[in-house]
């Protein structure tokens, strides 16, 4: 299976190198540069294209270099009366077909040509277009084909040349492009004349005859002639050129061999011939018709060897065998064709079926969608989405929707959706609804189709392609539940905690088993835990899931909880959505055939599953107290024996006084508590069991301000304070507390200052190709031992190292490298090592050269804990003479 990933990448780094080797006047190329720069725009044309991009949107990556080469061909653009074409060396055919393709490929028939010969300068591109097919309609030879020119040495027409002819009227009439050239209907008859004349009994083409060196380049040709001349793909002379190639597919290339593949270089031209060819017309795979008969997957082969050929940059190397691959541009472009058409070889869409239902009940409503998804590399066209729907459903008229926008009345799945173009990499979403006519338990499948046609690079339009979605399946069901929910409270604050009730009854005709409740809960709410089952404490999380075992037959359980209001419901109504899976005992379901048979023996029972999903609406009247708590720490860094200052501010910015306020926090045993104030005034207290505020009125605030001192090793800790606030919503009602947990704006950290770095550059001065000595001197000045030391320096650009010139504490380091770390391994308190290396100065652009070195070690803190430490080095400076 070929990875378009890969062969994406690969393309990616082939046009890098395409690019970037652009010569100075916008061609590419050294020899036949009109040539290799035309197949260069081709390219990157297409590559655009398949990207879902216009190849002249000026964001594009390859815009600059596009428009470049685009201008080269005009400036180069010759004329006579009989059109506008393009000559080298003699070439006028060739050329001109596979410019004229160049230009149609930009997919931009109306653009003005700013940049070119007097003649061509204002023209649009499809004016060029035109006339370019008026000179090779003057150029084409009396039996169909076309030469290397009209009048030329041998005055005969070829294959070879009359494929890339070929080529840029396809692609000027392919409606993809947009141009929708006219091509002379007496052009077009002698062309299929010479079609036919051209191709061997057994399917390859010839030279200037069916007999003369036949092979898979000239039958590629031959394929991409035919789709231009509308031969379906049935066609038997179609599917003959295909036999040919397929018997051929093993033959060696070069040296009048007709095949593609040889080692270390293929013929890339012919691996582009035959991929366009057959792609063009949408072939997956082709079949031989000689021994050994095997199913040849072109594309694969093709793509294989052309991903283990390319080079390491990019490019492919030249080929001397053959004369129009002679250069490495050259033959670097034909690849890359090659690979864009496999690239591009076809479409690939998902279609994606769900339902917002898997269990219903008779009259229910059932609403599919469909997402309609091309992931592939070319856009499909008259998209048609089709549902032929269960007979256990109805669809509901009007219910339509494209992309969340009402369809009108009438249309309908089951006569077909029309959705018109999914472009490259667009998603377009179909939804409908259906109502439920099943009165017996019975599964409800359901799958829809897509109908589309796509346009391939080197072809005409393929129709009725034909996707299918996944199988979806609805059970249809006897069994019922009822489900209520509501709060104890009908008037309430945000941030209080209030107790949830659910009310779960069995009111359906069959005992009901495994009972699992699920409550995902409004937005508005977040749950508290407490959860209760009939009374009875148990462990669970509502939002996940609590089973609550069986019911029977009018049966109810209680379902109790607690849950925080976390902000205020709109209209103060609290929505939910409750679903109850369960199991039940009951026959087996009945297929369609055996309920239009009237089977009446008795049937096994089985245990079925199903579910059950309510909305729920809470009433309760909310009121946000506006209430905040910020948290701030005066700094993230402290050593043992200095000081941070916690300031935590609660702001009631609400309507509501508070009655009273709670103040908690507490600390680490690393970091002591020296001074509390409340709004400047130092007081006292227990921060463990709180402080009390008292009152905090509408619009006002109060500050803590807590000191700590640091008397012990402690990495990130973040301090978290709890405010707790009684508020009285409404009078008459009980009170309302909140509590507000407020985490530090930042983390603390305490530590024993552990490793000193000091580094020197001797001199302080050099000019360009000095040697200069790097001298760092690491000690320990902490009290721990430090273990795996590592000292590092990432030289600049600008600075070489010298090889050998490391030394540690005076001994000749050979085998380190400064830039992978000196390993210095245990430094005990006190302890010192001094690194000297040599580097070279490479480039003086940069005045002054600074750089500093880096340690990174560990020590055992507090706790018995490996705590990793990092020191940088002072900024040493070296001046340029």
């Amino acid at each position: 299976m070929i990875d378009q990933n890969l062969v994406r990448q690969r393309i990616d780094l082939g046009l890098e190198w395409v690019v970037l080797n652009q010569n100075q006047d916008k061609s590419f190329g050294t020899s036949y540069p009109i040539l290799n720069t035309a197949l260069v725009v081709l390219e990157i044309e297409q590559y655009a294209i398949s990207q879902g991009i216009y190849p002249l949107d000026m964001s594009y990556k390859y815009y600059n270099n596009l428009v470049g080469a685009l201008e080269y061909l005009f400036l180069n653009a010759k004329q006579n009366n009989h059109g506008i074409y393009y000559e080298e060396e003699g070439n006028i055919n060739y050329t001109t077909g596979v410019v004229l393709a160049a230009i149609c490929a930009s997919q931009s028939p109306d653009q003005i040509i700013n940049n070119g010969s007097d003649f061509i300068k204002g023209l649009y591109y499809k004016t060029v277009g035109q006339y370019m097919i008026n000179y090779l309609e003057y150029s084409q030879e009396f039996n169909g084909g076309w030469g290397y020119s009209i009048n030329n040495y041998d005055d005969i027409a070829n294959n070879y040349v009359s494929g890339y002819v070929g080529l840029g009227l396809l692609l000027a009439t392919n409606p993809l492009y947009k141009f929708n050239l006219q091509v002379d209907v007496n052009t077009v008859d002698k062309f299929s004349d010479w079609v036919d004349y051209i191709q061997n009994n057994n399917g390859g083409s010839g030279y200037s005859n069916p007999q003369e060196d036949l092979d898979i380049l000239k039958t590629g040709n031959l394929l991409l002639e035919m789709n231009f001349l509308n031969r379906p793909q049935i066609d038997s002379s179609v599917l003959l050129a295909t036999d040919y190639i397929a018997n051929n597919w093993y033959e060696p290339a070069y040296f009048l061999n007709p095949g593609w593949n040889s080692s270390p270089v293929a013929n890339y031209q012919a691996t582009y011939a035959l991929m366009s060819g057959l792609t063009g017309y949408g072939f997956d795979k082709i079949d031989q018709t000689i021994s050994p008969f095997e199913e040849i997957d072109y594309a694969n082969d093709v793509t294989n060897v052309l991903l283990e050929q390319q080079n390491s940059d990019g490019s492919f190397k030249a080929n001397p065998n053959d004369f129009y691959q002679r250069e490495q541009m050259m033959s670097t472009i034909w690849a890359l064709l090659t690979l864009q058409a496999v690239f591009t070889r076809t479409y690939d869409i998902s279609v994606v079926l769900s339902s917002d239902k898997s269990i219903v009940r008779e009259n229910d409503i059932v609403t599919y969608t469909i997402n309609i998804s091309n992931i592939g590399n070319v856009d499909v066209l008259n998209s048609v989405v089709k549902d032929e729907i269960p007979s256990e459903l109805t669809f509901i008229d009007g219910s339509v929707t494209i992309d969340g926008i009402e369809q009108p009345v009438g249309i309908s799945p089951e006569t077909g959706i029309q959705i018109d173009s999914v472009n490259i990499g667009q998603t377009k979403v179909v939804a409908y609804k259906c109502r439920v006519v099943a009165t017996v338990e019975i599964e409800i499948n359901n799958i829809v189709s897509v109908t589309f046609d796509y346009i391939p690079l080197y072809g005409r339009i393929i129709t009725n392609k034909i996707e299918y979605s996944n199988e979806v399946s609805i059970r249809s069901t006897i069994t019922s539940l009822a489900i209520t929910a509501e709060v104890n409270k009908t008037t309430a604050v945000v941030g209080e905690i209030l107790t949830y009730t659910i009310n779960v009854t069995n009111n359906g005709k069959i005992f009901l088993d495994n009972i699992t409740v699920t409550d995902s809960l409004n937005q508005n709410l977040q749950y508290m835990n407490n959860l209760e089952i009939n009374g009875n404490p148990t462990t669970g999380n509502i939002v996940d899931g609590v089973n609550i075992g069986s019911l029977n037959i009018g049966e109810t359980t209680v379902i109790n909880f607690d849950v925080k209001i976390i902000s205020v419901p709109p209209n103060g109504i609290i929505s939910t959505e409750i679903t109850a899976t369960y199991d039940y005992n009951n026959s087996a379901i009945f297929t369609k055939k055996e309920i239009s048979n009237v089977i009446k023996e008795a049937k096994s029972r089985v245990i079925v599953s199903a579910s059950i999903t309510v909305e729920v609406s809470i009433q309760v009247m909310v009121i946000n107290p506006e209430v905040s708590v910020v948290n701030n720490v005066s700094t993230t860094l402290i050593q043992i024996g200095e000081i941070a200052i916690y300031n935590i501010e609660i702001s009631n910015s609400g309507k509501l006084d508070s009655l009273s306020t709670l103040f908690t926090t507490v600390f680490p045993p690393q970091l002591k508590v020296t001074e509390i104030k409340v709004d400047g005034n130092i007081i006292s207290g227990d921060l463990v069991d709180g402080i009390s505020l008292g009152p905090i009125l509408s619009g006002k605030n109060k500050i803590v301000s807590i000191t700590v001192k640091g008397i012990g090793s402690i990495i990130d800790y973040r301090n978290t304070s709890i405010v707790t606030m009684e508020f009285l919503p409404v009078i008459g009602d009980p009170v309302s507390i909140v509590n507000i947990n407020a985490m530090s704006d930042k983390t603390l950290s305490v530590e024993d200052l552990q490793l000193i770095l000091t580094q020197f550059i001797f001199p302080t001065s050099a000019k360009l190709c000095d040697q200069v000595i790097f001298e760092i001197k690491a000690k320990n000045i902490g009290s721990n031992t430090l273990q795996n030391v590592i000292v590092s320096n990432f030289l600049p650009s600008s600075l070489q190292y010298v090889p050998c010139s490391m030394s540690i504490n005076g001994c000749i380091a050979m085998d380190e490298n400064i830039f992978c770390g000196i390993y210095l391994g245990t430094m005990y308190p006190e302890q010192e090592c001094i690194i000297r290396f040599k580097a070279k100065l490479i480039d003086d652009s940069f005045d002054p050269i600074y750089n500093f070195s880096q340690a990174n070690f560990y020590y055992i803190s507090s706790g018995n804990t490996s705590v990793r430490g990092y020191a940088n080095s002072n900024l040493a400076y070296l001046f340029i003479d």
